[in-house]
């Protein structure tokens, strides 16, 4: 892992696993559950079985991140149900129940994005400058010839702080949505 600046505020770099897209996803999944907590002020000794509102919004950021790659979360465990539960098999034997939960992709027009096959990487420049420029207008391609473009520029000008989304850099996001404030009337 490096460190870098970048305007200012530190950032890091993390090597991703090459050896299977499934070693890969699971480290984009721990980064951006990392990076999710980071935001939104998580401590690292949160207890997860009492959410706090802050782990709530890292949570929703984070789910939305993995739908916006085309990543589902990562397999629930398998819970055993106890022979003396009511859930038990007839037998007294238990019976594993998987836990089964839609995730936001399945619903979503992130699910039909143009991005969807395409490393994440793209989407996230590192920098403002450089090689960064050319990222950016790499990224911004994908989205010019994307069926749910108007949708997911929406989508982020709500909840999408950074990287490309909807053919709009996270700057130009910004300043698209300070023009779209309605200016007072001036009537009393």
């Amino acid at each position: 892992m490096a460190a870098l600046s970048i305007d200012g505020a530190l950032a890091t770099t993390r090597v991703l696993p090459t050896n299977s897209t499934a070693d890969r996803d699971a480290a984009v999944r721990r980064i951006l559950s990392e990076i999710a907590c980071d935001m939104h002020g998580v401590p690292t000794n949160a207890d997860p079985t009492r959410p706090t509102p802050e782990m709530v919004a890292a949570r929703r950021w984070r789910d939305d991140m993995y739908a916006v790659l085309g990543l589902t979360p990562a397999p629930a465990a398998p819970v055993q149900v106890a022979p003396s539960a009511p859930a038990a098999d007839p037998t007294g034997q238990p019976r594993v129940v998987a836990q089964i939960r839609r995730t936001a992709a399945e619903d979503d027009f992130r699910t039909r994005g143009a991005c969807r096959d395409k490393p994440a990487e793209l989407f996230f420049p590192v920098g403002t400058s450089g090689p960064a420029l050319l990222q950016v207008e790499q990224a911004k391609a994908v989205c010019r010839r994307c069926p749910v473009k108007n949708e997911c520029l929406e989508w982020a000008l709500g909840s999408q702080p950074f990287g490309v989304a909807g053919g709009m850099s996270e700057d130009e996001r910004r300043d698209h949505k300070r023009r779209r404030v309605p200016q007072p009337s001036g009537r009393g």
